[in-house]
């Protein structure tokens, strides 16, 4: 099953650009141009370590790349 990592306040997806920068994402719109990460814990260390590059603690979700139901929700500036 793949993964996917969505922001939940712009319901938008990452896709990775094909870089090595340090926030390697582009935003799409649509679950089937999303990156798809083989397992969910290659999903999780994507969006601890590269998707919130703000600082802004944005609310991120895995997920199945084909399902509804959420998996995690993190506030990574809620202690």
């Amino acid at each position: 099953m793949a993964f996917v990592i969505q922001d939940i306040k712009s319901e938008k997806y990452l896709k990775h650009d094909g870089t090595d920068n340090d926030h390697p994402y582009d935003d799409v719109e649509k679950v089937e141009e999303a990156e798809q990460f083989p397992n969910y814990k290659h999903a999780c260390f994507a969006a601890f370590w590269y998707a919130d590059m703000t600082g802004n603690g944005v609310l991120l979700i895995v997920k199945p790349a084909f399902g509804t139901s959420k998996i995690e929700a993190r506030d990574l500036n809620q202690k």
